[in-house]
């Protein structure tokens, strides 16, 4: 049986890993947070990060005041969670950024959170 590998990403997000046939090896993010063509996987950890599979480059996409959880990533984006108090599960503001630029926060918004 083949086991995945120990988180040391540093993340606090991960809660399980993703096997990737492409690579052929584990990716230490669960499936929600791995883009649906397996080339890229986010994770949290005083920040959100985006890390390119084929070359192990990390980015950072967001790193600021405001803490998130990760919802899921799809096609082009990341869909994100404003984390208000995570210990008592509290979490306000869906957001669905670009998984390829810098992550923006628009405060000025008081519509819907949703979009780039």
């Amino acid at each position: 049986m083949v086991q995945p590998p120990a988180n040391d990403s540093g993340a606090t997000d991960v809660l399980g890993a993703t096997y990737d046939r492409a690579s052929g090896r584990w990716l230490p993010a669960r499936p929600a947070a791995v883009s649906p063509d397996a080339s890229h996987y986010a994770y949290i950890s005083g920040g959100v990060h985006v890390v390119d599979v084929a070359s192990g480059a990390d980015r950072i996409a967001y790193a600021g005041p405001t803490s998130f959880i990760l919802i899921g990533f799809v096609r082009d984006a990341l869909y994100l969670a404003q984390a208000t108090n995570p210990q008592q599960g509290v979490f306000e503001k869906l957001f669905r950024r670009s998984a390829h630029g810098p992550i923006r926060l628009d405060r000025r918004k008081r519509r819907s959170c949703l979009g780039s």
